[in-house]
C-alpha cells in the first residue's frame, strides 16, 4: 500500500476523531442546558434541547465507532504503541458512551411524554422513567468521560499532524 494512501487514511481518522469530540461537547452543552435551566425553557425549547441532545449523542456514538474502524484501517502509518493505545482508548470510549444510552434516550422520552396530551400515558410513563433516571445519575456522566478521552485523542492527533506538516515543509 502506498504511503500517500496510508497518510490519507490517517487524516480521515484525525477528522473523524475531531468531529466526534465536537459532537460530544455539543451533547454536554445540551445536557447542561436541559438539566440546569429546564424551568426557564418553553415546552418547545425543552423538547428541542432534549431531542438535540439525543441526536448529538447518537452522532457521537456513530463517529466513535467510525474512528475505531478508521484507527484499525490506518494502523500501518502510525507507531505500534500509539496504535494500540489509541485503539484501546477508543474502545473504552465506545463502551462508556454505550453505557449512557438508556439515560440519554429516556431523558428525551420523559420530556416528550411530559408534553403529551394523554394524561394517563404521561403519568405512568414519566413516573417509571424518572425513577429509573433518578436512581442511576452516573449513567449521564460516563459518556462525559468518553468525551474527555476523545479530547486527548483529538489533541494528540492535531499535534502529530502539525509536527508531520512541519517536517514536510522543512524538507
Amino acid at each position: 500500500m502506498t504511503d500517500k494512501k496510508q497518510k490519507n487514511r490517517n487524516m480521515v481518522f484525525r477528522i473523524i476523531i475531531l468531529c466526534a469530540f465536537i459532537m460530544g461537547v455539543r451533547t454536554i452543552v445540551n445536557f447542561i442546558t436541559l438539566m440546569g435551566g429546564y424551568e426557564m425553557l418553553s415546552s418547545e425549547s425543552l423538547l428541542d434541547t432534549a431531542m438535540g441532545m439525543t441526536i448529538d449523542y447518537g452522532v457521537l456514538l456513530f463517529l466513535s465507532v467510525a474512528a475505531f474502524i478508521a484507527s484499525i484501517i490506518s494502523r500501518e502509518y502510525v507507531d505500534k504503541k500509539y496504535f494500540v493505545t489509541r485503539t484501546i482508548a477508543l474502545f473504552v470510549a465506545i463502551i462508556l458512551t454505550i453505557y449512557s444510552l438508556p439515560a440519554m434516550t429516556e431523558t428525551t422520552l420523559v420530556v416528550s411524554t411530559r408534553m403529551s396530551e394523554f394524561a394517563f400515558v404521561k403519568d405512568v410513563l414519566t413516573q417509571d422513567l424518572l425513577q429509573y433516571v433518578v436512581n442511576r445519575p452516573h449513567m449521564y456522566y460516563t459518556y462525559m468521560i468518553s468525551v474527555i478521552i476523545l479530547l486527548v485523542l483529538s489533541v494528540t492527533s492535531v499535534i502529530s499532524m502539525l509536527k508531520s506538516n512541519k517536517i514536510q515543509y522543512n524538507n
